[in-house]
């Protein structure tokens, strides 16, 4: 029994690891610049980087989480905000996190069939995390502003005093080489944004944002938002009410394939039985649809952090426990392994790693990312050393050393357009300006440093 115990603590230690590597760089579409987070993790600055090394403050502050559009046009940002008013609430919010608020206000002013009745449906809601507190504190706020809705006091005492309510706002900007543009603020949530990911289109984006690694979080939604071309308003939907991470486009932008729980994960439970799910957001007739048809094609086990990654030909690439089921947990789990499933030809689950290169790269985690040809995954090895692995052969290029191993990871490694690996490489010494490891470009062997002339402030909380 201590065998087991010890097996499923080690692998919650490594997939909290994993979760806790942030995105902090993300290169443009055609690999001319790099927008990156530096500072503290979700509450970053905004720096913009070419491939030389060269510069430039944005001024912007607060980051959460970003992404590029296509085509390199602007960027997605989240920004970490507060909120004092209602009326700034109500003409902010975005509408799908707008329609859970009034749902409450309504079930909460109308009540439940007594007083007692309006107290237990409260907490009950925040037992099962249907309910956060922002979504409480919302409603103080609207209560505060319309003074002749009355409530019970003890109806009164379950909800939080008015305070200011902090969200994420998602602002679309215009980038203009390495100079920020016109600002569009699309609206906000009230809970961290864990992903941005624009349509190829470029005129839709998903969302996944709740509140994760803790064990009172609530499940991560994945909603689909329109970004309010021409001059349409920006409307969204939640596709999915306990989504992992990491979910992907199709690549001819029509369809979303994602990974769901069918139940919530915890700190005490790593995995969950979920599926793998495609929603066909654009029908043949090319008619957005908020509402998509949804085809599953994979029962998996999952976490949060499952990587869903969609290739050219079709094929789904995701992350997941490799094992033998049914069993005991014991026998049943290995090791996290890298698996495909084509839904054109036959939706047969395949492994994408050899025996070899799963015991050469030990357990990762969760995430991994495609080069632009396809041939290509990174991911980062059990002893923090980040591996390319070919997909072809199985054979596995490691970016640093065994000796040189660092397991205090610092940013999820990403491709360049032009086949570079952008990752952060620990440095022997610590450098004059407080940097324990750099930001380098890394192909065939060969390191290039982005981070040599950072001043400290950009490499407080990111790479000291």
């Amino acid at each position: 029994m201590k065998s087991v115990i010890r097996f499923a603590t080690g692998f919650c230690l490594l997939f909290t690891l994993a979760g806790c590597l942030p995105d902090r760089v993300f290169w443009s579409p055609d690999g001319s610049v790099a927008a990156i987070i530096t500072g503290d993790q979700n509450d970053g600055h905004l720096i913009f980087c070419d491939a030389d090394g060269v510069t430039l403050d944005s001024g912007l502050d607060g980051i959460a989480h970003l992404e590029w559009l296509p085509e390199g046009r602007g960027i997605l940002v989240g920004i970490n905000r507060t909120w004092d008013q209602w009326s700034q609430i109500d003409a902010e919010l975005l509408d799908f996190e707008r329609a859970r608020v009034a749902e409450l206000i309504e079930r909460i002013s109308a009540g439940t069939g007594s007083e007692h009745g309006v107290v237990d449906w409260i907490n009950a809601q925040r037992e099962s995390k249907a309910l956060g507190p922002n979504q409480l504190l919302i409603v103080s706020h609207y209560l505060a502003d319309h003074p002749d809705i009355t409530l019970p006091a003890q109806v009164a005492a379950a909800l939080p005093p008015k305070e200011p309510v902090e969200g994420v706002q998602l602002v679309e900007f215009e980038v203009n080489g390495m100079q920020l543009g016109e600002r569009s603020e699309l609206g906000f949530v009230t809970e961290p944004v864990w992903a941005i990911r624009p349509s190829p289109h470029g005129d839709l984006a998903l969302l996944v944002y709740g509140q994760a690694f803790n064990q009172s979080s609530m499940p991560l939604k994945l909603a689909l938002l329109s970004l309010g071309r021409d001059g349409a308003p920006v409307q969204g939907r939640i596709l999915s009410p306990n989504s992992a991470f990491y979910p992907d486009w199709a690549r001819d932008g029509n369809s979303i394939v994602f990974a769901e729980a069918d139940f919530i994960t915890s700190d005490h439970q790593p995995f969950s039985l979920g599926k793998i799910r495609e929603a066909e957001v654009f029908n043949k007739e090319g008619v957005l649809q908020w509402e998509p048809p949804m085809t599953d094609h994979a029962i998996i086990l999952m976490s949060e952090q499952t990587c869903i990654r969609t290739l050219s030909d079709g094929q789904i690439l995701f992350s997941g426990p490799e094992g033998q089921f049914p069993s005991g947990v014991k026998d049943g789990i290995r090791r996290l392994g890298l698996f495909s499933l084509d839904p054109e030809r036959r939706p047969t689950v395949s492994s994408m790693l050899a025996y070899e290169t799963s015991m050469e790269i030990g357990n990762f985690g969760w995430t991994f990312e495609v080069n632009p040809e396809e041939r290509r995954v990174a991911l980062v090895a059990e002893d923090g050393r980040v591996a390319i692995v070919t997909l072809a052969d199985g054979s596995v290029d490691f970016t640093q050393p065994e000796a040189d191993t660092d397991s205090n990871l610092l940013t999820l490694p990403k491709w360049r357009a032009q086949g570079d690996l952008c990752l952060c490489l620990p440095l022997p010494e610590t450098t004059g300006n407080g940097a324990e490891a750099e930001l380098v470009l890394y192909r065939d062997g060969n390191k290039q440093s982005l981070s040599a002339n950072w001043p400290e402030s950009w490499i407080k909380g990111f790479l000291d």
